[in-house]
């Protein structure tokens, strides 16, 4: 899903905001006003039956104190003859720890409205009740409903749960119900010398396989965590942590994974990725990876280019200044370019379209448009949301278009959609 919630909103939104806009979920998220304040008028949801309002804030990288605040303002003037619930996305933090995003702490916060009986808290993975230090009379926190981080799959099953919640007239009772059932977790330390993988793909063969024999059948995407020291007998400069982490995701369908080096050398002695730097590394190329690739339709290229990634990387490591390297990526280009500039955009309105007929609808606009001597064609949906056959609104199979449009020119296709059309896959 998150995969799907970045092609539809190029990162803007996530998969909430494509549940809500398909009327699946109601979101409680207050909109920012021009003078820096909120309004929370889609942000209450009203419960007269029950003398009661729950008010969401949402999440806030920074200034949380004054968020909060904003709310409890807000809470005091509109919402002072009813009981209100507060659902945030932040988290509480002792006093004396350094400020971390989406966190205040408890002097901060209070005093809270007098009408305010429950605030559920997010962000955290710990569990604020009334028992906590933390509590300040209204805050409380499950902290997670199950364990989705290998440093915390030693704590008992119990410490993970969620919240029976009952709102009184004068405070909330909050009920623990604990996780029963921990996530298949395994950790396994390889020495990759005994291995003998001849190259670093041969070892990501390797390291699956034995993950693989390890794990056998699982009711659930496990938790995986990977230890890997020894002597590799290829060069040191081709090893990428990073990418053994993906594996384990995309192959073996991990929720989490974790891949580290320990004491890790090549041939010649030379110590591999023990410094603080070549992890911080590995993260760049693996953000400069996904960069190229959902860029690469801009770039006029249909594949990924490991070169221009290097290039990259040269620059950030500041091996190289960064004037030459653009120098360098456009040369590049130049003689690596595979697909023209789009010569050709052909719009498709599927507003009340069934799914049938959005695909009708793109075979029949691409073949009255002159494609002939056309190298590049650009699809791009607009309207509102299509229907499915009973009327519901359903979600575009962006892949499915592009595979449609493909199979009707011999140039260059790319789909793109309008913000009201929602869609997943990855041809936009």
């Amino acid at each position: 899903m998150r995969k799907r919630a970045r092609a539809s909103f190029r990162n803007e939104r996530g998969v909430l905001d494509i549940l809500a806009a398909a009327g699946l979920l109601t979101l409680l998220r207050p909109e920012q006003t021009a003078d820096d304040g909120l309004d929370f008028s889609n942000a209450t949801y009203l419960l007269p039956e029950h003398d009661l309002a729950v008010v969401g804030l949402g999440y806030w990288r920074e200034d949380v104190p004054t968020r909060f605040r904003q709310a409890m303002d807000y809470i005091s003037s509109t919402l002072a003859e009813t009981r209100v619930i507060v659902l945030a996305h932040f988290m509480v933090m002792r006093e004396g720890m350094d400020p971390y995003h989406g966190s205040a702490h408890l002097s901060e916060l209070l005093p809270v409205a007098d009408n305010v009986k429950y605030v559920g808290l997010g962000h955290g993975h710990s569990r604020i009740d009334s028992d906590s230090s933390l509590h300040g009379g209204v805050f409380y926190s499950p902290g997670s409903l199950e364990f989705v981080h290998a440093r915390n799959t030693h704590k008992p099953v119990d410490t993970r749960g969620y919240f029976d919640v009952t709102v009184g007239e004068e405070r909330a009772v909050a009920q623990h119900k604990p996780t029963l059932q921990k996530r298949p977790f395994l950790h396994l330390k390889i020495d990759v010398g005994q291995e003998q993988a001849e190259n670093f793909e041969a070892l990501r063969k390797a390291v699956l396989t034995r993950f693989r024999r390890a794990l056998g059948e699982v009711d659930r995407p496990p938790i995986l965590s990977v230890l890997l020291e020894g002597q590799i007998s290829f060069p040191a400069v081709s090893f990428r942590t990073s990418l053994i982490q993906r594996d384990l995701v995309d192959e073996l369908g991990a929720i989490q994974a974790f891949a580290r080096r320990g004491e890790l050398e090549d041939a010649t002695g030379l110590r591999v990725g023990v410094e603080a730097r070549a992890g911080y590394e590995d993260a760049i190329i693996t953000v400069l990876d996904e960069l190229m690739t959902n860029a690469r339709g801009a770039l006029g290229l249909d594949e990924d280019d490991d070169r221009l990634s290097q290039l990259l990387l040269e620059a950030i490591r500041g091996d190289t200044e960064m004037e030459q390297v653009l120098e360098d990526c456009a040369r590049h280009l130049e003689d690596k370019r595979t697909v023209a500039v789009t010569d050709c955009v052909t719009e498709v309105d599927v507003s009340g379209l069934t799914a049938s007929d959005v695909q009708g609808a793109v075979e029949r606009a691409l073949d009255a448009a002159e494609l002939s001597g056309i190298v590049g064609v650009q699809v791009h949906l607009t309207g509102s949301s299509p229907r499915d056959e009973n009327g519901s609104p359903f979600v575009i199979d962006l892949d499915a278009i592009s595979q449609i449009a493909s199979e009707r020119t011999d140039a260059h296709v790319s789909v793109s959609v309008a913000e009201s059309v929602l869609t997943f896959g990855g041809a936009a």
